[in-house]
């Protein structure tokens, strides 16, 4: 995790996340091609499955130096957050297409009361 930046490994140890999914996207094709695989079916049926008593929970890209966290509710809430991913990720692609973007899907123990 060299070229992320220096707080996000213990953000995730801070916040108990798992990451489940790692895409490193440099092109606009590449990475309208790698959101394909943030899909709540891909995750699970690649590398690492969501166990029991986990719950996808957030969603980190790191553009340049800037690290971007959409907070997910629960796992019902995936698509939805999925879309202001999107989103966002359109926004900024025209500025983005030289440079590389890492994301990061990341999952965390479930808290019961």
């Amino acid at each position: 995790m060299a070229d992320e930046p220096k707080d996000l490994a213990s953000f995730i140890a801070q916040n108990q996340m798992i990451i489940l999914k790692r895409v490193t996207l440099s092109c606009y094709q590449d990475r309208m091609k790698g959101l394909l695989i943030l899909r709540r079916e891909h995750i699970e049926r690649r590398r690492r499955r969501i166990l029991p008593g986990e719950e996808l929970c957030a969603v980190i890209y790191i553009e340049g130096d800037q690290l971007h966290v959409f907070h997910l509710e629960n796992g019902h809430r995936l698509e939805t957050s999925i879309e202001d991913f999107y989103s966002s990720m359109n926004r900024i692609s025209q500025q983005m297409c030289n440079k590389k973007v890492i994301v990061l899907l990341v999952a965390r123990p479930r808290i019961y009361d």
